[in-house]
């Protein structure tokens, strides 16, 4: 024991000796503190007491440390004195990776450079490593906090022949028209579109002869009559990647009656032995459904229709997963309807991703498609929970993590770019990749902190935008030919996006959270599209605070953006304040509206500039509800246990102003323009404690905006043992007002006493009271098939249903039933999939 302690010390010596002679070892290792070294006795102990720095060596190290944090507010006013003379290297619309994160790296936060696209592709590239390498920075430098992992993992035997859990497996792998509601005409056909001129994709269409409808796997024609004319099964998509079943599970053996051992199959894995397990435990496995393809939605143009068919596939055990992981694929079919009894295909189009929202401008259809962003490759090996970290220290887990991360990001970032297979042209046509962030975030204060903001990466899904000519003139073949399409895409905070049109611009939105480890704040990101004949490219971007409801937030008049949204705050308890009332959690709230202004020809800037804006709307803790803009005028309604109904006067964009009010029980969901001095409403009546009980329609008089006024209101049912609801307060495409007759036709749904499925028809008298007329009942046998989503349609006075499995005719004066048609009448057990 003394000699093996008399060595110990005799190396430690050698050490300390090489140390000191050398002079630069510990004054390298603790480099990063010089920066603070402003006395004697800071330079004694950062230099470990020899090889002093010289002064200039000192102020070298004071700047280098500024330049990359400079940025930080609390450190500025140090830094401006040191770097006095020195203009500022770090670039306040830069983020720079902190001091100790293990790559330095650098990205744009979310600001003009975004729109500019890429020169190649190979720029792509490098923006993806960038990302995906401030990502792994956020990922080691959080686990690093967790300190050292003493638990040895267990190596037993291997479940099922596999080395990971399937989750694991799986995660491997110019001014405009005022945007005002287009109000039906005549015949009331066309889709319930927000914008007028701007046509929205729908899973039902007709041109007022024949009617399409995308129900399941199948596209339907019908006549106005009730004839099916035609049927097209659309075919199952190819190539969507390797996805195989399970391994099975080894059965047991039973013992032998010589040795009394175990028999049990060795594994292909050099000796591993496969989990035994007994006899009476197997179970054939589960043979992986057949995932039909579905056609999501439709556009009408002429003779040509655009049938958007999506297809997907079961969740796999796979070692390859693509980066790229949808599980599926999108194609969009081109028919010439001229014959609708023979649809011919002109052509195809494969979309990246799955389908998200269509429109079409004139002859110009254009597609919004998003792919999720997989980069478990990329954070998975980093985790500290891995057996390769077993027993290291924090300053061995950085540098093991970073080597791993090192070779990953590179991997990660060119399989990504293959699977994008895009061209420099689509490259210098999409939105740089950035933080996501408008800068000086000041992300945390504590320097014992991490940001966890990142550890879920900056580019978590693909949002891309095709456009075609739905008039241009293609071969007809048996298969079709691959449709010429203009393609623009951006990268996403989230896998999710929400889209607004105008006749000249796409609006992409969605929302990013900001974490760290007291509160998260929201905000929405906006990137709009200048669309200009067949082309569409990224061209201007802005952002508010707060999340935005849906497409209706947003609105283009003239030179300006208008932009609805709610910003939350934390949950917070409240006590009761009288005898009797209960303690409640309360979520503090601001609704606002922000104005952007564009330039006179639209696009000439990169940024959307702020202008006006207007907060404070509703009463504490409310919400937006429902928000429709008509002409100069902003309607919003905010609910928690009231429904103000606000007007907002927004002629002047930089000033816009609360004129009028309106406070009523229950709350709207979706607000429909009937004309310039009314608007109908579609919501659920609430009791005095905001508990909603019932559907209801309420129309307003809005002639006068400083004093509207509610006309009439009818709720559907008010008893305590049924509940009501509308798809129209969801999907404002399921609502149908018929001008000419003044009537409305809304889907319902009652549950408990008289249960109903179908749709009421409603009418406005004279006096303008909302007056049940009529039902229509689409109830059916749920057998697992698809469904038709509910929509409604009006062709010479007669109104024509869909829902469920059935499709009906009614004469919308006075109800007599024309005709109805099943279209799961020939249907067998075998067409539906059962979960039972």
């Amino acid at each position: 024991m003394i000699i093996w302690r008399i060595e110990f010390l005799a190396l430690v010596a050698a050490v300390v000796f090489r140390a000191t002679a050398d002079g630069n070892f510990l004054r390298t290792s603790r480099v990063s503190d010089l920066a603070g070294a402003d006395n004697t006795a800071n330079r004694r102990r950062v230099t470990g007491g020899g090889g002093k720095l010289t002064r200039e060596e000192i102020e070298e190290l004071r700047k280098r440390r500024c330049e990359k944090r400079f940025r930080r507010p609390k450190w500025r006013e140090y830094c401006k004195s040191i770097m006095a003379t020195t203009e500022p290297p770090t670039d306040e619309n830069v983020f720079q990776s902190s001091e100790d994160a293990p790559f330095d790296v650098t990205l744009r936060y979310y600001t003009s450079d975004v729109v500019e696209g890429y020169a190649s592709c190979s720029d792509l590239r490098d923006d993806i490593l960038t990302a995906a390498r401030i990502q792994a920075n956020a990922v080691i430098l959080q686990q690093a906090k967790l300190g050292m992992n003493k638990y040895r993992p267990k190596r037993g035997p291997i479940t099922m022949a596999m080395e990971s859990s399937p989750q694991e497996e799986a995660a491997e792998a110019v001014p405009e028209e005022n945007a005002e509601m287009s109000v039906d005409d005549s015949e009331g056909f066309e889709t319930n579109n927000q914008v007028k001129g701007v046509q929205e994709a729908d899973v039902i269409k007709s041109n007022g002869k024949e009617i399409y409808a995308a129900y399941g796997d199948k596209l339907v024609v019908l006549n106005t009559t009730g004839s099916i004319l035609s049927e097209i099964t659309m075919p199952k998509l190819d190539d969507l990647g390797d996805c195989k079943p399970p391994p099975p599970i080894v059965p047991f053996l039973e013992k032998t009656e010589e040795s009394g051992d175990v028999k049990t199959e060795e594994s292909e894995d050099e000796g591993e032995e496969e989990m035994a397990v007994p006899k009476s435990s197997i179970m054939p496995p589960r043979p992986p459904r057949e995932i039909k393809p579905d056609v999501r939605s439709l556009l009408l143009r002429g003779n040509r229709l655009a049938v958007v068919v999506e297809s997907r596939r079961n969740w796999c055990y796979s070692r390859n997963q693509p980066i790229l992981a949808d599980y599926g694929r999108t194609q969009i079919r081109l028919y010439d309807i001229s014959d609708p009894t023979n649809l011919v295909l002109v052509g195809t189009r494969d979309l990246q991703g799955l389908y998200r929202e269509g429109r079409r401008i004139d002859n110009h259809a254009h597609f919004v498609s998003v792919t999720y962003v997989n980069s478990y490759s990329v954070t998975g090996p980093l985790y500290r929970w891995n057996r390769e970290y077993y027993a290291l220290n924090d300053t061995e887990y950085i540098a093991l993590a970073t080597e791993i991360a090192t070779n990953n990001t590179v991997d990660f970032a060119d399989r990504l770019v293959k699977e994008m297979d895009v061209t420099d042209f689509d490259c210098a046509n999409m939105a740089k990749i950035s933080m996501w962030e408008t800068g000086n975030q000041n992300r945390t204060e504590d320097e014992d902190d991490v940001d966890i903001t990142y550890t879920s990466g900056i580019i978590n899904g693909f949002a891309q935008v095709s456009t075609m000519d739905m008039e241009h003139e293609y071969e007809s073949t048996l298969d079709g030919t691959e449709l010429l399409a203009n393609t623009s895409g951006i990268f996403l905070r989230t896998s999710w996006v929400e889209l607004y049109a105008s006749k000249t611009m796409l609006v992409l939105f969605g929302t990013g959270y900001q974490w760290n480890f007291r509160s998260s704040t929201q905000t929405t990101y906006l990137c709009a599209f200048h669309l200009q004949g067949g082309a569409v490219s990224p061209k201007a971007i802005g952002s508010v605070p707060g999340d935005l409801l849906d497409q209706f937030s947003i609105d283009h008049k003239d030179n300006y953006l208008r932009v609805a949204s709610t910003e939350f705050g934390p949950w917070q308890w409240v006590d009761p304040i009288e005898k009797g009332e209960r303690g409640r959690w309360f979520q503090e709230t601001n609704n606002q509206i922000t104005v952007f202004e564009l330039p006179d020809d639209g696009f000439n800037k990169s940024v959307l500039e702020e202008v006006g804006s207007i907060d404070g709307l509703g009463e504490p803790g409310e919400r937006i509800f429902a928000v429709r803009y008509v002409g100069d005028f902003a309607y919003v309604v905010t609910f928690i246990r009231t429904d103000p109904f606000y007007i907002i006067d927004m002629s002047d964009a930089t000033n816009p102003m609360i004129v009028g009010e309106l406070k009523i029980s229950g709350f709207s969901n979706y607000l429909h323009a009937v004309d310039d001095e009314t608007l109908l409403a579609v919501g659920q009546e609430a009791t005095d404690d905001g508990r909603a009980i019932g559907l209801q329609l309420s129309m307003f008089n809005v002639s006068n905006s400083s004093d509207p006024t509610l006309i009439s209101r009818f709720t559907v049912e008010e008893d305590d043992d049924s509940w009501s609801w509308s798809d129209a307060q969801f999907e404002h495409k399921a609502f149908r007002y018929f001008s000419s007759l003044q009537k409305i036709i809304l889907p319902t749904r009652i549950y408990g006493k008289d249960a109903f499925d179908g749709f009421l028809v409603f009418g406005v008298n004279e006096t303008s009271d909302i007056v049940p007329e009529f039902n229509i009942s689409h109830t059916r046998k749920y057998h697992g098939c698809t469904s038709l989503q509910a929509r409604s349609i009006v062709v010479d006075k007669k109104v024509t249903t869909f829902k469920g499995s059935t499709v009906k005719n009614h004469d919308l004066l006075d109800g007599t039933k024309i005709w109805d048609v099943d279209l799961d009448e020939n249907r067998t057990k075998d067409d539906c999939f059962w979960w039972w």
